[in-house]
C-alpha cells in the first residue's frame, strides 16, 4: 500500500490523516496493517521527542525543586525563629 506523505510531519495530508484518526468512533480502522504501521513509525519518532524534550526537564525540574523544599527552604527560612518562651 502506497500512502505517500504520511511519514512527514508538518504536511496537510498527515495533519488530515491523525486528526481523522484521532476522531473516529471505529475502532477497527486501527487493525488495519497499513495504519499500524504508520503509526509504528510515527511513534518512535513522538516518543524519542517526548522523552528529550519533556520528560528530561520534567524530572530535571522535580529533582531540583525536592531539593530546594527539603532542603534549601527549612535551612533558610524555619531554623533561624527564635524559641518562644
Amino acid at each position: 500500500m502506497d500512502l505517500p506523505k504520511l511519514h512527514c510531519y508538518g504536511n496537510k495530508v498527515t495533519d488530515t490523516f491523525f486528526d481523522s484518526l484521532a476522531n473516529t468512533d471505529n475502532i477497527e480502522l486501527f487493525a488495519n496493517k497499513a495504519v499500524q504501521t504508520i503509526i509504528d513509525y510515527k511513534w518512535k519518532l513522538a516518543k524519542e521527542y517526548t522523552i528529550k524534550k519533556l520528560f528530561v526537564p520534567f524530572i530535571i525540574f522535580m529533582a531540583l525543586y525536592f531539593s530546594y523544599s527539603n532542603y534549601i527552604f527549612p535551612a533558610r527560612f524555619h531554623e533561624a525563629e527564635p524559641a518562644e518562651g
